[in-house]
């Protein structure tokens, strides 16, 4: 039952009315307020200005040795402000508004006491003398105190003035605010009457637009309405939206792709997940056939299987992408309902890429292992068959043995380093000092000299800078570039050069080795920096290489948090390029 109550606008007005009246007094008693303060503020600063002038014309006529009060006298009427000069004992020797007979001792004076401290001293004080009141600034001068004077009534007058024009202005402000308060009642209230006969309609089930009738006390109607029919709409609707915005928020934060739909391959469901695991650039998928959607054969015909068969499905797809397939492994299953399908899709192609590397890894590792071993045993078993006895051959034999036990302990060395720098690249746990990079390389040339000129090849450091400095392992950054030099004289022609260069590129210190060799095809750029990976591995193994010399550049590489980069031309050469974070 409605009770009674008055219309909205009633209850508004008097709040305006009120709040104007505040602001209003607030208004116009602070202004008041402030026009005194500022007017006391420049009476002080012109008396004070008007003390200093007067010192100046006070000097020129002690010289001249005119007379103090007659001086006064002349120029206090001039200015409108009264001059006084007073001794230090506080008797008064020069005033330009009274006869010095009929002044009194000035000592006790306070804006007197303040100038004999050597301050500017300021005091407002009803005048016996003049019978006003004044305001006085006193200043120093030498043995003397001079103190100019002026009366405040022209500052009441000023005030009544101010006031009585401030007072009007807030007068009309106010009777404007009024009317307009009126107005934005009357505004506030048409919605208010428009939004309660809505209301209703929509409690009967109605809704066709409502007329406004502002005879209708809004505030009361409107809350026994909303309490009678929107109050429980309200409360499922936010319950549907919390739940859906949970759905949103959960799909939206999973790794997994999630794609539901309908017995007629409808998609009602489909996670951003979902959308980059299948390719699919469309904003608006809903309604949207899933065989349309996903020009996947795989994919296509697990979802026929799910829908014929109506059983569980796991399996795995690949899907192109620009790159390297995507591998997908696929949980299908039907929904309660047994109208409405459910793929839940996880993404493992790094896990295949891993699996693959750790298969390539042991293959290879074993090859590696194999091959020296083969050799060592092959001719052991030879010098056991007689050849020791022939010192030549046992010599030549032990020669080649030792070379192959050289090749496993170089491959061993090389696999524990790079074992240690994954795990330093990982925990982050190696030291790095300030070290100017010039002499690192000059080292790492150093030791490859002599392979170098085996071959009638020289090496050059380029440096745009030598006093480059940067954030390293000193001995780390030494093997890599040993390797990086190494590998471009064993791929250089005789007589050709290798260059290795520093400089700033950007946010980061780059330090290139460039060769002049028969360069390296474009299609295995991108392994290039893969154990044991290699572009001829005929030509690699007779050259000594362990095939993890690049992989251990790109370790050392990673744990200085830079990275190492590869550009190549075949017959012109190759460049290879450490990048590391510039020190600023």
């Amino acid at each position: 039952m409605m009770s009674k109550s008055k219309p909205f606008y009633i209850h508004l007005f008097p709040a305006f009315v009120l709040t104007t009246l505040i602001v209003t007094a607030i208004i116009y008693f602070s202004t008041t307020k402030r026009f005194k303060t500022f007017y006391v503020e420049q009476t002080e600063k012109t008396l004070q200005k008007d003390a200093e002038l007067f010192s100046f014309t006070l000097k020129s006529s002690m010289e001249k040795g005119q007379d103090l009060d007659s001086l006064a006298e002349i120029i206090g009427p001039k200015t409108g402000t009264r001059f006084t000069v007073i001794r230090r004992d506080g008797t008064v020797i020069a005033d330009s508004d009274k006869k010095l007979s009929e002044v009194d001792n000035h000592r006790d004076r306070p804006e007197v006491i303040e100038a004999l401290k050597g301050k500017v001293g300021t005091s407002i004080r009803y005048s016996q003398t003049l019978g006003s009141d004044l305001m006085y600034v006193a200043i120093p001068y030498d043995t003397l105190v001079i103190r100019s004077a002026i009366s405040l009534n022209r500052l009441s007058t000023e005030m009544s003035n101010y006031t009585r024009e401030i007072g009007v202005a807030v007068a009309i402000a106010m009777i404007s605010a009024l009317l307009v308060s009126l107005l934005l009642t009357w505004i506030f209230s048409r919605p208010i009457d428009d939004l309660i006969e809505r209301a209703k309609l929509l409690s009967e089930g109605k809704f066709t637009p409502s007329l406004i009738k502002s005879s209708i006390s809004e505030i009361a109607v409107l809350s026994d309405i909303m309490e009678s029919s929107s109050e429980t709409l309200a409360k499922r609707f936010r319950s549907l939206s919390r739940q859906k915005e949970r759905l949103r928020v959960v799909l939206g934060g999973m790794v997994e792709g999630v794609v539901a739909f309908d017995g007629e391959e409808k998609v009602f469901l489909l996670n951003d997940a979902a959308r980059k695991m299948l390719n699919i650039d469309m904003e608006n998928v809903k309604g949207h056939q899933i065989q349309q959607l996903v020009r996947n054969v795989p994919f296509q015909q697990v979802v026929t299987q799910l829908m014929s068969e109506h059983e569980e499905i796991r399996t795995i797809i690949s899907v192109p992408t620009d790159g390297d397939p995507r591998i997908l492994n696929m949980n299908c299953r039907i929904l309660e309902n047994s109208k409405s399908f459910l793929i839940v899709m996880h993404d493992i192609t790094d896990l295949k890429r891993l699996e693959n590397l750790r298969r390539d890894f042991a293959g290879n590792v074993s090859h590696e292992l194999r091959t020296p071993l083969t050799s060592i045993k092959g001719f052991v078993e030879t010098l056991v068959d007689g050849a020791i006895n022939d010192p030549d051959d046992a010599t030549h034999f032990l020669g080649i043995i030792n070379r192959q036990v050289d090749r496993l302990n170089q491959l061993i060395e090389d696999l524990l380093m790079i074992a240690r720098l994954e795990k330093e690249e990982e925990t982050s746990a190696i030291d790095m000092t300030v070290q100017a990079i010039h002499p690192i390389c000059e080292t790492a040339i150093s030791n490859c000299r002599g392979r170098a000129e085996k071959k009638d090849i020289k090496i050059v450091l380029r440096s745009d800078n030598d006093a480059l400095t940067g954030n390293v392992v000193p001995s780390l950054i030494e093997q890599a570039l040993n390797n990086l030099i190494d590998n471009a004289i064993k791929y250089s022609n005789f007589g050709t050069a290798i260059a290795v260069e520093t400089k700033i590129t950007g946010l980061f210190l780059a330090i290139s080795v460039i060769d002049e060799g028969t360069g390296i095809p474009k299609m295995h750029l991108p392994r290039l920096f893969e154990r044991f990976y290699r572009v001829d591995k005929a030509r690699t193994s007779s050259m000594g290489g362990t095939g993890l010399g690049l992989a251990i550049v790109k370790h050392i590489a990673g744990v200085h948090n830079g990275s190492v980069h590869v550009e190549s031309v075949i017959g012109k050469g190759s460049t290879f390029t450490i990048l590391l974070p510039k020190i600023d």
